[in-house]
């Protein structure tokens, strides 16, 4: 995955099971640049 902040972008290889977290950001845009399908689950956190 290609993911592109405001920072710049950085490429992640995932492979199945992988697990990755963030500690958040503004605006961020995500770009698969593999050749398979990636599927994923985000959780968030509830604003309290």
């Amino acid at each position: 995955m290609r993911i592109t902040t405001a920072q710049g972008a950085v490429v992640r290889e995932l492979k199945a099971g992988d697990t990755w977290w963030s500690d958040g950001v503004a605006w961020h845009e995500v770009l698969n640049v593999g050749n398979t399908t990636g599927v994923y689950l985000i959780v968030e956190p509830k604003a309290r």
